[in-house]
């Protein structure tokens, strides 16, 4: 298996949604560096990309990214760092439904219903 069929959104989107609906929403003092900080969150949580992606997008609309950009590198260095990315595509093991009740959460603290966002 390929690294990139790992990911839940395909390069090209991932970029695009990372410029269009992350980056564009915060102030210009951050946008320098958050680009940077999103790709390797993202790249990161592979095989969660949708998720990780749609947390910042949120959480950038609501002023809000430092603080789940920070939400989910800890998380990630704590509970997935050591979970193989093809593992990760299983929902159905234990470690990855407590992986799916992080990021329902974080939906839940940023007061959003929907999981998934739409990367068309």
């Amino acid at each position: 298996m390929s690294v990139d069929s790992c990911f839940e959104v395909s390069e090209d989107k991932r970029i695009e949604y990372i410029d269009r609906k992350i980056v564009a929403k915060l102030p210009g003092d951050v946008k320098a560096s958050a680009k940077e900080r999103v790709t390797l969150i993202v790249n990161n949580y592979m095989g969660l990309d949708a998720n990780a992606l749609s947390v910042l997008a949120y959480a950038a609309e609501r002023d809000r990214f430092d603080e789940f950009a920070g939400k989910l590198e800890q998380y990630y260095h704590e509970n997935i760092d050591f979970i193989d990315p093809e593992i990760r595509l299983l929902g159905g093991l234990p470690i990855m439904r407590r992986v799916g009740i992080f990021f329902i959460q974080c939906y839940k603290e940023l007061g959003i219903q929907d999981r998934y966002a739409n990367f068309t």
